[in-house]
């Protein structure tokens, strides 16, 4: 399963202060991230899909934000407190605010 590290602050509807939070870290792909395609979801404050991150790396939501406890638990506790955070299955990092890693 391919991880990806992320370099730059990802775009998307969360506070500018809890996307500079994601920078730094390393997280895993979802393994079928090349058989899901160009996947995009609604914003996770319910507006369209943010276009920066469509295509990009999906990752699991749950295991994204405990990671992002691990540096951040105020930047987790903002996600903890979205009242439909258990429907977003996934994620997604757009390739340009990413890195692959080993």
């Amino acid at each position: 399963m391919p991880n990806i590290k992320i370099i730059a602050v990802p775009s998307g509807e969360a506070p500018l202060e809890v996307r500079e939070q994601w920078v730094g870290l390393v997280l895993p792909v979802d393994p079928s991230y090349e058989a899901l395609g160009r996947i995009g979801f609604i914003g996770v404050l319910g507006g369209p899909p943010d276009q920066e991150n469509m295509g990009g790396y999906p990752v699991k939501t749950q295991e994204a934000i405990r990671l992002l406890e691990e540096k951040s638990p105020e930047a987790a506790r903002w996600w903890r407190s979205l009242p439909h955070l258990n429907f977003l299955d996934y994620l997604v990092f757009g390739r340009k605010f990413c890195e692959l890693v080993p």
